[in-house]
């Protein structure tokens, strides 16, 4: 099983805050555990909450593309 972090760790992994982390758990955009009153967040779950965050950029093709000032 996998080390379960606290929200106090998985905000400092993402440089968030804490509150912006029960925020996204609270919108079930975070799954997390819950032990009693403590929420602890499986370490997959930061990587899904990233790799689904992710914005890929698109790709510009140079003889399509404009500068600025064009």
């Amino acid at each position: 099983m996998e080390k379960l972090l606290t929200v106090r760790e998985a905000a400092e992994l993402l440089r968030l805050g804490r509150s912006t982390l029960y925020n996204l758990m609270d919108r079930g955009l975070l799954a997390y555990v819950k032990i009693g009153r403590a929420r602890r967040i499986p370490p997959s779950e930061i990587e899904r909450l990233v790799n689904a965050s992710m914005i890929t950029p698109v790709a510009q093709n140079r003889a399509t593309s404009c500068s600025i000032g064009d």
